[in-house]
């Protein structure tokens, strides 16, 4: 609306004031008065009430210029009529103060933004979902030959129950299985038996001729299990315990060879000291001759995890981790009766003055048995040797360890104790 529009609406409704209150056209004819009551406005409120859109358009009209009445009262006297025409009241809408920022940039900066917090929300909840449900690579683990060791220990972790709840933690058998004795002490206690052997044979034999045939004592040992195809076979330990310069060596030879091999898993000797149950599965088993080379492995890793497992379980106490005691009452009974086996041959050396030779040799067999019983329990499958280099006679077997602690096998075995022999 253009200035002369307003001024004309404000005029019309000044005159209407002017003829329905002459006193406030009088007071216009006042200068003095107008600027002593600036509210006279207030007096015609018929005024007001005529263009309420006027006031309400430009509500600070008035306020802009307060003094405009006042500034010059000598134009307000000269013409009145001037007076009332003069007051432009703008009826556009009024932009507001010191900006020029329109409705629709606004809105638009608002969308904008709107976008923008909701792109910075997804990504925050992208990141952090993906922190939270990242796992950590799995630790490489060796290639080995005891791959199938590792999978017979899952097959033992215990099963979920019905509600997902484990019996227990992911029990790991190696963590309960038993330790054995540590290297050495098993070194030292083949050493010491090995001095026991000579004792025996130096004391409670009688080194003079007898009167025997070598083919009687042959047939003697092999009863005991000494083959024809060894390289000591029968015939020739027979006369080596026929002269009287190398009987001591024959003796030990034979009590050392059949008393380790009583005590040896490999060996399967019938005459075992081992526990009664371990004893009986080994002379039943097979024998491995005509197994190909992967069913010999299989069949000697599987021995090895049953050897481990047993002695475990035969345990009275599993929990102290060691070697598994020996019974007296049991390993006295197999005393007794592997060495009425040897005496079948010893006894051709034994004079009247060695009544006491029986119970020493019992004595001699239950020591070496409790080494056997500590090999049995150890982590690592051992093995006794019996035949030695050179053309020596083995008076005490050696030891060789087949594999690491927990069942890995050596590639070559492993000799701990080299075979204690004489050369002849």
């Amino acid at each position: 609306m253009s200035q002369g529009g307003a001024s004309s609406s404000v005029s019309q409704a000044v005159s209407t004031g002017d003829q329905s209150n002459p006193a406030a056209s009088s007071a216009n004819l006042n200068p003095a008065a107008s600027s002593i009551n600036p509210t006279a406005s207030s007096i015609n409120p018929t005024a007001s009430s005529i263009n309420p859109t006027a006031s309400s358009i430009n509500p600070t009209a008035s306020s802009i210029n307060p003094t405009a009445s006042s500034a010059n009262p000598t134009a307000s006297s000269a013409n009145p009529t001037a007076s009332s025409t003069t007051t432009p009241v703008s009826t556009s809408p009024a932009s507001p103060s010191g900006t020029n920022i329109s409705v629709g940039a606004i809105a638009g900066a608002s969308v904008g933004a709107l976008i923008a917090g909701l792109i910075v929300g997804f990504l925050v909840a992208f990141v952090f979902f993906r922190r939270r449900n990242k796992q950590p690579p799995p630790e490489p683990q060796a290639r080995s030959i005891s791959a199938a060791r590792a999978s017979d220990r899952k097959s033992y972790s215990p099963v979920p129950e019905a509600n997902g709840a484990a019996a227990g933690a992911d029990v790991q058998l190696d963590q309960f299985l038993l330790d054995g004795a540590p290297d050495d002490e098993i070194v030292n206690e083949l050493q010491s038996l090995s001095d026991l052997i000579y004792q025996h044979v130096e004391n409670n034999y009688d080194p003079r001729p007898i009167q025997t045939n070598v083919n009687d004592l042959s047939r003697q040992l092999q009863a005991l299990g000494f083959l024809k195809s060894a390289r000591h076979d029968p015939d020739a330990i027979a006369a080596l315990a026929l002269d009287p310069k190398t009987r001591q060596t024959a003796l030990r030879h034979v009590i050392s060879t059949v008393v380790f091999k009583s005590i040896d898993v490999h060996s399967r000797s019938p005459l075992s000291m081992l526990p009664v149950p371990v004893a009986a599965l080994l002379q039943t088993m097979p024998a491995p001759d005509r197994q190909s080379e992967h069913t010999k492995r299989a069949t000697t890793h599987a021995l090895s995890n049953w050897r481990r497992l047993s002695a475990f379980l035969l345990h009275p106490d599993p929990s102290q981790r060691g070697s598994l005691p020996v019974s007296e009452t049991v390993v006295s009974s197999q005393a007794q009766a592997l060495a009425t086996a040897l005496n079948t041959f010893l006894d051709n050396f034994v004079s009247a003055s060695h009544a006491g030779q029986r119970e020493h040799l019992q004595l001699v067999i239950i020591e070496c048995t409790k080494l056997g019983y500590a090999l049995f329990s150890h982590p690592s499958d051992w093995r006794f040797v019996h035949e030695a280099g050179r053309g020596g006679v083995v008076v005490c077997a050696g030891l060789e360890k087949l594999s690491q602690r927990g069942g890995v096998p050596y590639k070559t075995p492993k000799v701990v104790v080299p075979p204690t022999a004489i050369q002849l």
